[in-house]
């Protein structure tokens, strides 16, 4: 879905553009036939590249043919959230959700609360807890529960919310899509169910892979967006050990923070990434002159759809 999002992002920049090669069948999206390779296109393929410079170079016809392997993990590129929604209409009404006087706290568990990624892993209870204080909310916990340590954990502090059990991926997205209050989890799932919904309010653990100190490279912080609640975690690699664990039932180590302090860990971490992205231009500017001079055969073979 997101890498569908960044090529109508870039068509909406570039006059003519058009894309293909996708296939959505929840959606009814699809066009052209997936390929898993295409020599000799350039590629785009760094989440956090100098996307502005890809569409000049498409603008200048430095780049007519590419292949697009990534997805933006920078919110503010795509613009408008209300182009998306359009794109992936809700499918169905979810099989329960959080209702009137509830909040619905996503859980992301299932392998991350092993080793699978040291961005991922699951959310402190405190911080789960200083929430429901300052709302004032019940909470519902949804998505990846089952019979492991951190939905023990959850259950044995909140003995009196609702634990929805997941019922697939379509109707986990859908029921935090209609919540009204949503915490999101440490995932790009919950995060894109989350800003595609019409919730009143979000709260944003910024932790793992959300976390711009952490990975400079993605910025899924939007920023000008009022639903949002920010809430800035230590840095931690996650590798599931008992001392980590043991800490998810202790205090919260996060904080809020406001749009000027999160703006300017945004302009730091881009900042740092600046000569990362410079190079990535640079060897992108040199497989599109190579492919350049294939270009009358390249168009054949790809011809525009």
């Amino acid at each position: 879905m997101m890498q569908l999002m960044t090529a109508q992002a870039l068509a909406r920049a570039v006059p003519d553009l058009t894309y293909s090669g996708y296939n959505i069948p929840a959606w009814g999206l699809s066009k052209g036939r997936v390929r898993n390779n295409r020599p000799p296109l350039p590629r785009i393929i760094t989440q956090d590249i100098d996307l502005d410079a890809v569409i000049d170079m498409m603008k200048r016809g430095e780049l007519p043919l590419a292949v697009l392997r990534v997805i933006a993990l920078q919110v503010a590129f795509y613009g408008d959230v209300d182009a998306y929604r359009s794109l992936f209409p809700p499918l169905m009404e979810p099989a329960e959700t959080a209702g009137e006087g509830e909040i619905l706290i996503n859980v992301r568990g299932a392998e991350i609360l092993k080793k699978r990624s040291t961005v991922y892993g699951p959310v402190h209870v405190a911080y789960y807890e200083r929430i429901l204080e300052e709302t004032g909310l019940a909470p519902v916990f949804l998505g990846q529960l089952g019979d492991d340590y951190n939905t023990e954990l959850l259950k044995a502090r909140f003995p009196q919310a609702r634990f929805v059990h997941s019922r697939g991926a379509i109707n986990d997205f859908e029921a935090i899509r209609n919540a009204r209050h949503i915490v999101a989890s440490v995932s790009s799932f919950s995060w894109l169910a989350a800003w595609l919904s019409h919730a009143e309010t979000i709260h944003l653990p910024l932790l793992g892979l959300l976390n711009p100190q952490q990975r400079p490279d993605i910025a899924l912080s939007p920023i000008n967006d009022a639903r949002y609640r920010f809430d800035l975690f230590p840095v931690r690699e996650w590798v599931g050990s008992q001392a980590q664990i043991a800490e998810l039932a202790g205090a919260d180590p996060s904080r809020r923070i406001d749009t000027p302090e999160l703006a300017g860990l945004l302009k730091t971490a881009r900042d740092s990434r600046a000569e990362v992205r410079a190079q990535t231009i640079k060897a992108l500017r040199r497989d599109a002159r190579r492919a350049l001079k294939l270009y009358p055969v390249l168009r054949r073979i790809y011809p525009a759809s």
